[in-house]
């Protein structure tokens, strides 16, 4: 996708922020009290939002991260459980 390309939150929950040093860039886990589930994303910048902040589904959150020559952006979905 285009670098600057919004990233949304997927599910209403809470926001766990947490540094991924080998890439330099973000990772944001949303998760509902009570719910045996998690969603997160991997690989974000320019986040619009801060630990422990409640989200709903479709808040930008943050921007997917540029990779290889700046133009061309990534980012991961993962779903958990337990």
């Amino acid at each position: 996708m285009p670098s600057g390309t919004n990233v949304y939150a997927p599910i209403d929950g809470t926001v766990q922020i947490g540094f991924i040093e080998h890439t330099q860039d973000w990772g944001i886990s949303f998760s509902e009290e009570g719910s045996g589930w998690m969603v997160s994303f991997e690989h974000v910048v320019n986040l619009a939002v801060k630990d422990g902040d409640r989200v709903k589904a479709g808040d930008i959150v943050a921007e997917a991260a540029p990779r290889i020559n700046k133009e061309i952006a990534m980012v991961e979905l993962a779903v958990w459980t337990g």
